[in-house]
């Protein structure tokens, strides 16, 4: 049996969006607030199990939904890109943070360690940018 076990890399994305000039140092660094609160892997009981990346996340209001648009694995660099588009609410709704649940099905994981970007959007027709990032241990 397989046991994922996680662990908070960074806060925020910041290799990602670092320019850097060609043996100096960076020269701009981009750290969003993401207002991530928990992050657990949650295993299924199949054989074989298949995990699930789940995200507590604060939002402005109640009601926003998360659409998975994409999740990419790149085997040789251990890295999975996972990309999401935030959904408001439609309609008047309180002005309260509220905790959103996202969950993100990872299938089956093989033994190892990945690191784990997470790209949001709110507009659909703009491009992700980078929101949190994190290490999972596989073993």
């Amino acid at each position: 049996m397989r046991v994922v076990t996680w662990a908070t890399l960074l806060s925020a994305m910041l290799a990602v969006s670092c320019s850097v000039v060609a043996g100096g140092p960076a020269t701009r660094v981009w750290a969003p607030d993401t207002g991530v609160g928990a992050i657990e892997v949650v295993a299924d009981k199949s054989d074989p199990t298949r995990f699930t990346l789940v995200v507590k996340r604060e939002m402005p209001t109640p009601g926003w939904t998360f659409l998975v648009d994409s999740v990419e694995a790149d085997t040789g660099s251990s890295r999975l890109t996972i990309k999401l588009t935030e959904v408001g609410p439609s309609g008047i709704v309180a002005q309260v943070l509220t905790p959103a649940r996202i969950e993100v099905p990872l299938g089956q994981v093989e033994p190892g360690a990945y690191f784990v970007e997470l790209w949001t959007r709110r507009d659909p027709a703009k491009p992700h940018q980078p929101g949190h990032a994190l290490i999972v241990l596989a073993r």
